[in-house]
This record gives structure tokens, sequence and C-alpha cells, in this order.
């Protein structure tokens, strides 16, 4: 008898939120010392590089399984800063799927002012979905930054973000997925039937949303014509609108 779809997600980091507008704090309110543009460049170059590299991985996927118009999901992270991307999303032609404002423990390349350095400094992780002319957009921003501080029109958001930025990557298991908890989750649960749940980023277009479901939906059906999911019932959360 297969499980009933887990609605405690026990596993999971919690629900995406759609995107919020975000209130820019002070330019002069700071709470950390900012890392010099070459520091940012040592240890954030290569990150960047990797999401060419991710990118081109992705495209092959999703040539393989027969879908259209690659599309990656990045995480930006930044300390003690609330940019909007709304105008460089525009420009840049990415979307922004989650906003969300965390608290990140004392970091070394971004030490706090104040008295205490041990306090907590909160900041924002930034989800968006480019694909390949918004890639090259961002990635062009970064090396422009690089090499003399300054940005395109309309592109100083990005300029700010990079000055604050912690960590860029692909969105991957390590922001879903609490691992510490991943193997008592499935301790005891294989072999047999279980439910798989799969959940869709919220797509601001009506037709990425359709389209995003439709494929999924004809990859699971794949799946079990071939035997590959037996023992498996699949349920597919589509986007819902907000």
């Amino acid at each position: 008898m297969a499980e009933l779809p887990n609605t405690d997600r026990p596993v999971l980091w919690g629900n995406v939120n759609p995107p919020t507008v975000l209130v820019p704090s002070g330019r002069n309110s700071s709470k950390v010392d900012l890392p010099s543009r070459g520091s940012q460049g040592s240890r954030l170059g290569g990150r960047f590089q990797q999401l060419d590299a991710a990118f081109a991985e992705q495209a092959v996927l999703t040539q393989s399984l027969g879908a259209t118009d690659p599309q990656l999901v990045v995480v930006f992270e930044g300390v003690d800063e609330r940019v909007n991307l709304s105008r460089v999303a525009e420009l840049a032609g990415l979307e922004i799927l989650s906003e969300v404002e965390l608290d990140y423990d004392p970091d070394p390349n971004f030490p706090r002012k104040s008295v205490n350095k041990d306090l907590p400094v909160n900041g924002c992780l930034h989800a968006v979905c480019v694909n390949e002319t918004a890639k090259a957009k961002v990635l062009s921003q970064w090396r422009k930054w690089q090499q003399n501080g300054k940005v395109d029109s309309g592109y100083a958001p990005l300029r700010d973000l990079f000055a604050h930025l912690r960590d860029v990557r692909p969105w991957g298991p390590k922001d879903r997925v609490r691992t510490g908890e991943l193997a008592a989750a499935l301790n005891g649960m294989l072999p047999g039937n279980h439910t798989l749940e799969i959940e869709l980023w919220y797509r601001l277009s009506a037709a990425q949303r359709e389209k995003a479901q439709g494929e999924v939906a004809r990859l699971v059906a794949q799946a079990q014509t071939s035997g590959s999911s037996a023992g498996l019932t699949v349920v597919i959360h589509a986007a819902a609108t907000w």
C-alpha cells in the first residue's frame, strides 16, 4: 500500500515562498566591514565559473529528456543586505523565484562593526531562475564589477549584491534537505512502496507553469511505463496561484 503524501515534510527546509519586495536598508547603516573587490574575486570567482559548468550540465540533461530551453536556479546569499533585484530581473531576463531573510553566523569575511563580534548578522537568500541569456548578462556584470567596481546602467543592485555576496551556487540539496535528519527519515523505508513528492517552482508565467507541469508529468508517465518506478507513487505539487 502506498504511503499518503507527507504533509509534515520532515526533511525539507520548508515551503518555497513567492518573491517579496525587499526594502533596501540605508546606505550608511552597514553592520559589517565589507571585503575588497579583490577578496571577493579570489573567494567567489571560481563559484561564478562553476555556474557556467552547471548550466552546461543542465543543458545536456534538458536535451536528453526531450525538454526545451535549459534553465538553472541560482542562489545568491548576501550578508547585511536587502537588495531589490526586480529591475535587474527586467533587464537581464531572469526570474526571481524566492527571497528569504536569514540570520548568518559570524563570518570572518564580513566582520561585525559592533563590539560583540559573535552576534549573528542579517542577510538575504535570493533564488533566481536564469536561461542562457540571463546567465551571460549576470556573469558579464560580475566581470565588469571585478575590473573597475562598475556595472552597466540599471544593474546597480547587482553591484551592491556583489559587494555583500557570501556565496553563489546552483540551487541544490543543501538548500532543501536537512542532511542531519535524512538518514533517520529514510531508515527502514527501502525497499518498499513509497510516495515521491515533486514540488515545482512557482513561475510568474501561467504558460511556464503549465509547461513545467506537463514536462514532469510526461517524464513520470514514461518511467511508470518502463517499470523503473515500480513500487513508487508519484505526487506532483503543481505551482499554485499566490
